[in-house]
């Protein structure tokens, strides 16, 4: 759940790693970071964009800040997430392009754990790059005012889903007709706003959850349920148990 977050956003040496299990359809979402995704057991149908992957266990997909992505599937993955300023000379020539293709081979030697220090990471981060290079081509990246668009949604979500939140409010605040921004965010994320707007408040429930002491009824208000009922039935819709089961089983 930890990739629905503003990663990268103030620290220039942000740099996490983790394993993410999921059976449920992961909506489309953006941030500023670079994530590199890879499986562990299963596969993963990947989209980037219009671009559509279905990524195996010897393979690694490299998604760039901003590319709009979304998984499904039944799967196991890894997901380093890490902020543009590690590997800031990659970034600095190509921040205005993505890959033609973000999938690449999973070099043997990788391996996240012994990455302890900022040189290791870089090491390794900037010979990832080396290897995307020497694989694709880079396009420039989509400057379409769909895109864009779909980006200030993303991120009035990302800051205002503790309160009352709904198409109609983004819609006002954007100055769009929330009839367009329906049927724009439907066509690019497959999602409808609501589904997607629960799926990201359960995704800050199951944080909080996992790292802090808040009970129940006070994670539910802060991330946007006024009504305790119903915040306990679309966290067992998404997630397939209730919210004092998810912490017994990932309290930190």
């Amino acid at each position: 759940m930890f990739i629905f977050e503003n990663h990268g956003m103030a620290d220039t040496e942000y740099f996490s790693y983790g394993h993410f299990a999921r059976t449920r359809p992961f909506p489309s979402h953006a941030h500023r970071s670079y994530e590199l995704v890879s499986v562990r057991e299963g596969s993963l149908n990947l989209q980037v964009g219009y671009k559509k992957y279905v990524v195996e266990t010897n393979e690694l997909a490299f998604i760039f800040p901003k590319q709009i992505h979304g998984f499904e599937g039944q799967f196991d993955l890894e997901i380093l997430i890490f902020a543009p300023e590690i590997i800031y000379d990659f970034y600095q020539e190509f921040k205005c392009l993505v890959p033609e293709n973000n999938i690449i081979a999973k070099p043997k030697w990788l391996n996240y754990d012994e990455m302890k220090d900022i040189y290791s990471k870089k090491a390794a981060l900037y010979n990832l790059c080396s290897l995307l290079l020497s694989t694709t081509k880079m396009e420039p990246e989509s400057k379409t005012s769909n895109v864009t668009t779909l980006q200030k949604i993303f991120d009035y979500i990302g800051e205002h889903y503790g309160e009352h939140c709904c198409l109609k409010s983004t819609a006002d605040a954007l100055s769009y007709d929330h009839t367009y921004l329906s049927k724009l965010f439907s066509k690019y994320t497959e999602s409808s706003f609501t589904t997607y707007l629960n799926n990201y408040r359960i995704a800050q429930a199951c944080t909080m959850l996992s790292t802090g002491n808040l009970t129940v009824s006070e994670i539910a208000e802060k991330c946007g349920y006024m009504n305790l009922r119903t915040f306990h039935r679309n966290f067992r819709k998404i997630m397939n148990c209730s919210p004092q089961a998810y912490r017994i089983g990932n309290v930190k």
